[in-house]
């Protein structure tokens, strides 16, 4: 990359923190890589009020508040949606807040300083339709794919939802990935899977890897010996009400508890730290956890490293893939040994059962796992250093850099 020093706006809806959940990380991971490569940035933040986090007082960023957004419906795009035609009108309805962020992105080509326009999630992306510039699309998940597994899961509470409204939604946000991914230079993925499937889906797009970082990369010695006492304590993150902690979650009380034996079980503590609101999801895991003694429910934890030096074992139990797996990656810097099914960690690179994580299919899978970590026959530090070296070799923010650099070269400059 040449000398000169150029300028990133970064286009969000998410207010990036180095903590929380696995969008707000990326976000401020993706920053900070800018900020290595010597860019200027300025976020475009479109947020009612947010709450920004002091500490980006000590990060040369400029923060630009957006929060006038009024979204009103519109006939004309309502009924182009229905039409599926004119594409213009098909993405308004998708994505409300695109008008908004189409006038600051307008407003900022028009600026000609040649700077990169970077955009979190597609309803954001979606701005730069029919406009020409440096254009990069963080993506965060299979979009389309995300949003029919979240349906069928919503489905199975609540019956009542169309069918045919479902399905509609879906083949429209299909179109639309393909339609923005047309007018971007880049579209950044988090995973292996995600890359390979959007590749072959979207043949006009350049689908590219970022190997992504967590933004503390202190390493911190555990408090607590391994299996103390010949106990396992095992760490589930998320929260109680979201889609992907509640099927990791009803897997783990319904699936693997039940099948455990008591003597085995009796060795276990699962603590769950999490938002757990007075809502569907979160009261059928509460329901379900009440069964157990050993299942601690923490509520939501704001520093969560005392979590991680203190248990033996994080457990990720969905039962299908979709987003960023924060979570493994936060182990793998703390150290904390990660069990997880293979659909949960599926494109997720330099992954070697038993070696860096446990991999498992089945509740059986788990429990001769945990049969194991109790005898001796696995040993957890070792997992432990595995995992750790992997996050060093592929995973640093040094990597992420390095190779969003490689990428601005190839496509951009």
């Amino acid at each position: 990359m040449n000398n000169i020093k150029k300028k990133v706006y970064l286009y969000t809806e998410v207010v990036p923190k180095n903590t929380g959940s696995g969008s707000q990380v990326r976000v401020f991971t993706n920053i900070c890589a800018y900020l290595d490569l010597g860019y200027e940035v300025e976020v475009i933040l479109f947020k009612k009020s947010p709450d920004l986090p002091d500490y980006f007082l000590a990060y040369p960023v400029i923060f630009t508040v957006i929060n006038n957004l009024g979204y009103k419906e519109n006939n004309i795009d309502k009924i182009g949606y229905f039409l599926g035609w004119p594409k213009n009108q098909v993405l308004n309805w998708l994505f409300p807040i695109r008008k908004n962020v189409k006038i600051e992105l307008q407003k900022r080509i028009s600026f000609g300083d040649n700077a990169i326009h970077h955009f979190e999630y597609l309803n954001l992306a979606s701005s730069t339709f029919g406009l020409n510039g440096s254009f990069i699309y963080s993506n965060h998940d299979l979009v389309s794919d995300r949003y029919l597994k979240i349906e069928a899961q919503r489905r199975s509470l609540q019956k009542k939802r169309n069918l045919f409204s479902i399905y509609y939604k879906y083949f429209q946000l299909k179109r639309a990935e393909k339609w923005i991914a047309k007018y971007h230079n880049i579209i950044l993925t988090v995973s292996d899977y995600d890359t390979d499937l959007y590749s072959k889906r979207i043949k006009n797009g350049v689908f590219k890897l970022l190997p992504w970082s967590w933004p503390d990369e202190i390493i911190t010695s555990r408090t607590r010996e391994w299996i103390k006492d010949n106990k396992i304590k095992i760490l589930h993150l998320g929260s109680l009400n979201s889609m992907i902690p509640y099927s990791s979650l009803k897997f783990i009380l319904s699936d693997l508890f039940t099948i455990l034996p008591s003597e085995m079980l009796n060795r276990i503590e699962l603590f769950i730290a999490g938002n757990n609101p007075d809502a569907p999801y979160s009261n059928k895991i509460k329901n379900l956890a009440k069964e157990y003694e050993n299942v601690h429910i923490l509520g939501y934890v704001e520093d969560l490293r005392p979590l991680f030096l203190e248990c033996d074992l994080q457990i990720v139990g969905s039962q299908f893939s979709t987003g960023i797996r924060t979570r493994i990656i936060e182990s793998f810097i703390r150290g904390l040994p990660v069990i997880s099914t293979n659909a949960a960690a599926v494109g997720m690179y330099g992954l070697e059962d038993r070696k860096n994580i446990f991999l498992v299919n089945t509740p059986v899978e788990i429990s001769d796992i945990f049969s194991d970590i109790l005898s001796g026959k696995e040993k957890l530090g070792n997992i432990s250093y595995n995992a750790r070296l992997l996050y060093k070799k592929q995973y640093s923010s040094k990597i992420q850099a390095k190779f969003l650099n490689q990428y601005i070269d190839q496509y951009i400059n």
